[in-house]
């Protein structure tokens, strides 16, 4: 128990600490030359969802994105219509992080760190300290959720574990339990990875841990609310289009599970069993699923949704003065 109790912990350390040092390290390379190469390819929505998926593969978090065009849209050098698909689709690329970490990159973590803690170490390439740190915070991320999911293996044989996560039969229970270990864990990859890896030892079924992967969307969303609550103004309709965007997602694939589940209605089950055979290839691709149908319907619905979150969070008296009026 404590050698299990100890790679977990170990696991989700080097996460955040992956996380932390890819976060603090690409908002320092987002430097003015970045925030207008980014602002030049945002001109429409097939390059801001390219920009946007990219930004979200490479930092393995939405909120790297979204500091970036945060940024830009306060200082007017984009709109918040050419905002969205990046912040959107940013999602779409954490979500791939899933499917990589189920693939067998052991050995390459293993170099990534190595050759990153080399070169961080002698500060090789110079003046490239942040590049180096945040490409050793992705091997660490990577390394931290591989650590992870093979200490979270041998905890489906505990009889304690198995009674209690068994117990979880209702789709919606699932939901609830994935959105509440989100909300305590702050990762829902982490929490999916744990999913995925119970499911192949027999505890959850393959229709519970869908749910379980809705609700980590869920809980990532309610996590994001509460610490936005002192944010006001523009930066609080980029906030608020995140919180959103998980929370329209289940509006989306929560009737669809139901029409599968209770009518047997081939649906997104039926489709990721039919891309792989694996079951935790099958679960990463209901992960990226979500987040690449969510916000490709968002964009469709582009301008009721910008109206939306205008209404609902203006700018404030302030933003209001200090926008240009003449150029």
């Amino acid at each position: 128990m404590t050698v299990l109790i100890a790679h977990l912990l170990v696991g989700l350390g080097l996460f955040f600490v992956g996380v932390s040092l890819v976060g603090r390290n690409m908002k320092k390379l987002a430097t003015r030359r970045v925030r207008l190469l980014i602002a030049r390819f945002t001109s429409n929505d097939i390059k801001s969802a390219l920009v946007g998926t990219l930004t979200g593969f490479v930092a393995q978090t939405p909120t790297v994105a979204a500091f970036i065009v945060a940024s830009l849209l306060a200082s007017g050098a984009v709109t918040l219509r050419r905002a969205l698909p990046v912040i959107l689709f940013a999602n779409a690329g954490t979500a791939m992080l899933v499917l990589i970490v189920v693939l067998d990159i052991q050995l390459a973590e293993a170099v990534a760190i190595f050759v990153a803690g080399l070169c961080y170490a002698f500060d090789i390439p110079k003046n490239r300290s942040h590049l180096v740190r945040a490409v050793l915070g992705i091997a660490l991320l990577f390394y931290g959720l591989t650590l992870f999911q093979s200490g979270a293996k041998p905890l489906a044989d505990l009889p304690q574990v198995t009674s209690l996560l068994g117990s979880v039969h209702a789709p919606l229970l699932a939901l609830l339990v994935g959105a509440l270990l989100t909300f305590i864990c702050q990762s829902s990859v982490a929490i999916v990875l744990l999913a995925i890896t119970l499911t192949e030892a027999g505890v959850f079924g393959l229709d519970q841990t869908i749910m379980v992967i809705y609700g980590a969307n869920l809980g990532s969303s309610v996590t994001t609310y509460l610490l936005s609550s002192g944010i006001k103004g523009t930066a609080k309709q980029l906030i608020m289009a995140q919180v959103l965007y998980n929370i329209l997602g289940i509006l989306l694939f929560l009737p669809l599970f139901y029409a599968e589940f209770l009518e047997g209605i081939p649906l997104v089950k039926a489709l990721v069993t039919s891309m792989s055979s694996e079951m935790d290839e099958q679960l990463s691709w209901v992960m990226i699923l979500f987040n690449v149908a969510t916000p490709f319907v968002l964009v469709l619905l582009a301008a009721p949704f910008t109206s939306l979150l205008q209404r609902l969070w203006p700018p404030t008296e302030e933003e209001r003065l200090s926008a240009p009026k003449f150029l």
